[in-house]
């Protein structure tokens, strides 16, 4: 999924009723704040393979959100 693609599906859900969500990697607390950084995180630094945890946390919280 590209970075795009995870941008417009963000803004068009409600995030916080998605606070306190469990992933494989730790419990979303915020999930406003962890999806506009981790968003900002890929936009400032594209291509950079350092940063593809970001997107593969960002891709596992949509997949999840989409299940449910």
């Amino acid at each position: 999924m590209k970075l795009h693609e995870l941008q417009i599906f963000f803004k068009k859900i409600d995030l916080e009723k998605w606070n306190d969500t469990k992933l494989d990697c730790g419990t979303i607390i915020h999930a406003p704040t962890f999806v506009e950084s981790h968003l900002n995180y890929l936009a400032s630094n594209p291509g950079n393979a350092i940063y593809l945890p970001y997107h593969g946390r960002l891709v596992q919280f949509h997949d999840l959100i989409t299940k449910k």
